[in-house]
């Protein structure tokens, strides 16, 4: 992974696009969002989750890109979305449909139209940020709470709140209509805080480089499934503090200091779990296992 970037405070606003600036790549495999998440009914999912490029698949016969949304205690998301010319389209479960959450087509003043929300376009220019230009839309959502205001949408990334005057506590999920900042009552408070893919980092809030170099080494889980016995092999020579096993209904219902990486698990019964790795800076690391009779 790249050092963390330095964001250009000097950008200009323009009406236009240039001739000199290269297209972001929407939807490439390999691209990490990571969110600040609060809100909902499960307070072991709060904290830092990631939504993930990672795959393909076909519905009705367009070709699509798959996204893993990965939240702390609960199971993987999974959606499905594609973009073409310069917009990105989302499929939507309940509608059987497809329908259009990005489009770099509009000019000041229009309006984009989803199934669950609607924003209109502020302002358009381009944007710098370590040897990469950026094309930007500021949007506005009418009748919406504050936490919507003046929100940015950068090319390749989407929806990323309002960095640049260091506004943390906007809604700003790449997939806003599937995750409301209504907490409890819709969904959770998502709040962006990086994007990453293969050679890049934005990290404005100064967040996610500790999370991603620091606080999630690679570790193995064996055997997966499970009896009564499990050993955590960590790569590298970072340790976590402690780990701890979560139902399906998150509960947490074993925890053992990390000492040696091997763990009796005798008395749990069959069942899915979420084993949870704390790290010593509080990060923390999730992976599905099995326990069989």
């Amino acid at each position: 992974m790249k050092n963390p970037i330095s964001l250009l405070l000097a950008f200009a606003f323009f009406t236009g696009f240039g001739s000199q600036t290269h297209a972001q790549q929407w939807l490439a495999e390999g691209q990490i969002w990571t969110y600040e998440v609060y809100g909902g009914w499960l307070p072991g999912n709060y904290g830092l989750h990631t939504l993930q490029v990672e795959g393909d698949t076909v519905i009705q016969d367009v070709p699509c890109k798959i996204l893993t949304h990965y939240p702390i205690v609960t199971d993987p998301i999974e959606y499905v979305a594609y973009a073409q010319n310069d917009s990105v389209m989302v499929y939507n479960h309940s509608h059987d449909a497809f329908e259009k959450i990005y489009d770099f087509n509009l000019s000041v003043g229009d309006t984009l139209k989803s199934i669950n929300f609607r924003y209109v376009v502020d302002s358009v220019g381009i944007i710098h940020i370590s040897g990469r230009d950026f094309r930007f839309q500021r949007v506005d959502f009418p009748s919406a709470s504050p936490w919507f205001d003046h929100t940015w949408i950068l090319e390749g990334m989407g929806f990323i709140g309002d960095p640049f005057n260091d506004r943390t506590n906007l809604c700003s999920y790449f997939l806003l209509n599937y995750f409301y900042c209504a907490a409890a009552v819709d969904g959770w408070d998502a709040r962006f805080r990086c994007f990453s893919d293969d050679d890049f980092i934005y990290d404005p809030f100064h967040t996610c480089v500790l999370a991603t170099a620091e606080s999630t080494p690679r570790f193995d889980v064996f055997p997966n499934p499970a009896t009564d016995h499990l050993s955590i092999k960590i790569e590298g020579t970072a340790h976590p503090r402690k780990v701890q096993l979560y139902d399906a209904r998150g509960v947490e219902v074993w925890s053992a200091p990390f000492t040696d990486g091997d763990f009796d698990l005798a008395g749990l019964s069959p069942g899915m779990y979420f084993l949870k790795l704390v790290w010593r800076d509080q990060r923390t690391s999730v992976r599905k296992i099995i326990l069989i009779p």
